[in-house]
């Protein structure tokens, strides 16, 4: 059984109850997937066509995300609770008008979205070129209509309508030739310290800038909220997207967390044909937390975010306090707080903070959340090595991960970061990023990412003049193994366990092609490495 949104959006249009065609549009949406969930309709079908929408008409919930900010948002597709639905794009374009969450997935199974764009009015960012520099301070032409932003009291806004900030915690220098990260470049990271208006359309930033600019390119000032993903996925199995592509998202494209078995297929995150925003997803294209089952990345393509290709890892939390089978464990990164990483009956395991040295593992009998950072958990058999301090992760929900035959550049940052102990597969993917192509860390200390490498296998991939920006915090070669470990003593054996990196073609200048930190066994075979450089 399938239904039209069409239909009721030319209901709510005959009801003449709304003015504003993306409230009627939204309205619609919220009407037809309330429909689907009540009538059992499999398939909700749009035509090819662009349907504004804003947020004011929305639901509103309390979203929980990993690795962005949490908080009560609104959203447009809300498939809480669905089964065995299939919303089909057509080609059609959601185009948002103010800051809203495009589509939600929440404990559900079977969904498959195809073939429909997501996009912004208005990107979460501004964009200058550079029409002078100074040894504390850049001009900046800044076309307010496409990049809103005010100058108050020397105080630079991005403003739209029900939004303000003047938190600019990055300025990126873009290539106005190539539309790439300038090379030795990097991030230029803190607040500006004033700003005024020149005149209509320019404005001048104080700053002390680390590295010298260049006019004529352009700068990103890069806002630090992570609010609003295009789509978020948690505690779901069997979700597919195919042929969907964000142009423009508040933070991330995609989040997956704690969902099990992912197909990603033939989906693009890059910058609309002939736009001149040149960037796409505020965050990471796609990024996978605590998930299950298999995660498919086939035939995508991603470029132009801000931050990452495809990032798949779990969650250290510190245990704080130990009691024979009891103990209290505490999340530390501010975007881990309230994410439920376990249930009851999941194998948990235990590491030694600094070095990250396995220290058994043990049966969840169950758990409780105590606050937005503490859970309490009962083990069946207690542990005599925990103690506070220790590291407390989920190794059980974790993916096997396949990324094949993808297109991965012009971004900021790196290609895919992966620490997952199930198997691995990056193959016939042509990579060109500012930073690393690969990188496989795991972390203690900030980010507490998890997921010590058992099996990750590299081939037939292209390589394409990797690393270019010479910025170290995005990488220092090509391939990258730099798990944040201290202290770790040869008899404590290795952190990541097996690697082969085999039938690739390198083109690179100057890059180191494989950096590798606490790796038990790297096998290196058949690798074709040319000197070429086309930045």
């Amino acid at each position: 059984m399938q239904i039209y949104l069409e239909e009721y959006v030319e209901r709510e249009r005959k009801r003449a109850l709304l003015k504003s065609e993306a409230d009627i549009n939204t309205v619609a949406m919220l009407a037809a997937l309330a429909d689907c969930k009540k009538k059992g309709i499999h398939t909700l079908i749009l035509e090819p066509k662009t349907y504004c929408f804003r947020a004011m008409e929305a639901t509103e919930k309390m979203i929980v995300a990993s690795n962005n900010d949490s908080g009560v948002k609104k959203v447009l597709v809300d498939l809480s609770g669905m089964a065995g639905l299939t919303i089909d794009g057509q080609g059609a374009v959601l185009l948002f008008q103010d800051r809203i969450l495009p589509i939600y997935v929440k404990e559900s199974r079977d969904i498959t979205i195809q073939n429909l764009f997501i996009d912004y009015v208005y990107p979460f960012y501004l964009q200058g070129k550079i029409t002078g520099v100074g040894d504390s301070y850049l001009d900046l032409e800044i076309d307010r209509d496409r990049f809103p932003y005010v100058v108050e009291h020397e105080t630079l806004f991005y403003r739209t309508e029900g939004y303000a900030t003047s938190q600019f915690y990055n300025v990126l220098e873009v290539n106005a030739k190539s539309g790439l990260v300038e090379t030795k470049k990097g991030d230029d990271w803190g607040n500006m310290d004033k700003a005024v208006q020149l005149d209509e359309g320019h404005i001048r930033i104080y700053k002390k800038f680390e590295k010298p600019h260049t006019v004529g390119n352009y700068v990103i000032l890069q806002i630090e909220n992570r609010e609003y993903p295009a789509i978020i996925m948690d505690s779901s199995q069997k979700i597919t997207l195919r042929q969907v592509t964000v142009w423009q998202s508040y933070s991330m494209a995609l989040l997956a967390q704690k969902s099990r078995d992912i197909q990603v297929y033939d989906c693009r995150v890059g910058r609309k044909e002939k736009d001149a925003r040149l960037i796409s997803a505020s965050a990471d294209a796609l990024h996978f937390v605590n998930c299950s089952g298999r995660v498919v990345v086939d035939h995508c393509a991603f470029s132009h975010q801000m931050d990452d290709a495809v990032n798949c890892h779990g969650i250290y939390m510190q245990i704080t306090e130990v009691s024979g089978r009891k103990l209290i464990a505490e999340a530390k990164h501010p975007q881990q707080y309230q994410v439920d990483i376990f249930e009851d009956g999941d194998m948990a395991a235990f590491l030694e903070q600094r070095t990250l040295k396995s220290i058994g593992g043990g049966c969840i009998e169950n758990w409780a959340r105590l606050d937005e950072k503490r859970i309490e958990v009962l083990l069946q058999e207690s542990n005599p090595k925990l103690k506070p301090g220790d590291l407390i992760e989920n190794q059980e929900r974790m993916p096997e991960l396949l990324i094949s035959n993808c297109t991965i550049g012009n971004m900021r940052a790196r290609g895919v970061l992966v620490t997952t102990p199930k198997d691995a597969e990056i193959c016939h993917n042509y990579f060109h990023t500012s930073g690393s192509a690969v990188l496989v860390e795991g972390d203690g200390n900030f980010w507490y990412e998890s997921g010590a490498v058992n099996h990750l296998h590299i081939h037939d991939n292209e390589f394409a003049d990797c690393c270019y920006s010479e910025c170290p915090t995005w990488g220092e070669a090509v391939i990258q193994v730099s798990p944040k470990v201290f202290g770790r003593s040869e008899a404590d054996g290795f952190y990541h366990k097996h690697m082969c990196v085999e039938h690739n073609r390198f083109r690179v200048k100057d890059a180191a092609l494989i950096k590798a930190f606490q790796v038990e066994d790297i096998q290196w075979k058949c690798n074709y490495v040319e000197d070429n450089n086309t930045i």
